[in-house]
């Protein structure tokens, strides 16, 4: 019994050492991962703010609103993802895209462009409901589709987030 305990004792001290070397490195891992996504989210918006800036100042050059908001995008995902390999984080250029057009929609759904609602005349008002229950009828086959892709696109933002966590 005594030449049991002799072994099992520093055998569970051991076990539980491992255990413990293990915690803490999963801990460290994760707190890292939580600052390196910290850390992109942060350069994306200030990605954002800097070509903002440099497009008041006049410093891009002269082009349609359309590929100018694109190459506004593109210029920022350059920027942050150049700033993030001087900090030791690696991302490739389309995950910069990704990340940078991401925080770009929030900023958008935060201040969303909501066009000035004339007053029809009578009539008019319903012409406009028949249009809209219309395009509803068309279109109601696609909610359900359309609320699959929402859980599809909420899956593939989990899955990124695990990439980068790897």
């Amino acid at each position: 019994m005594k030449a049991s305990l002799e072994v099992l004792v520093p055998l569970a001290l051991i076990a539980l050492a491992i255990a413990l070397v293990c915690f803490i490195r999963n801990y460290l891992r994760a707190a890292t991962t939580e600052k390196q996504i910290a850390t992109i989210v942060q350069l994306a918006n200030t990605g954002i703010e800097y070509i903002e800036n440099l497009d008041k100042q006049g410093a891009l050059p002269n082009m349609s609103s359309e590929r100018k908001s694109s190459y506004k995008l593109e210029e920022a995902a350059l920027w942050m993802v150049q700033e993030l390999e001087r900090v030791g984080i690696s991302l490739s250029e389309e995950q910069g895209r990704h990340w940078v057009n991401a925080e770009f929609q929030k900023r958008a759904e935060r201040n969303p462009v909501v066009p000035p609602v004339p007053t029809p005349a009578y009539g008019e008002i319903v012409v406009d409901n028949s249009t809209e229950a219309a395009a509803l009828e068309t279109f109601r086959h696609l909610l359900p589709k359309l609320s699959r892709s929402i859980y599809l696109a909420g899956t593939q933002a989990d899955l990124l987030i695990l990439e980068i966590n790897k």
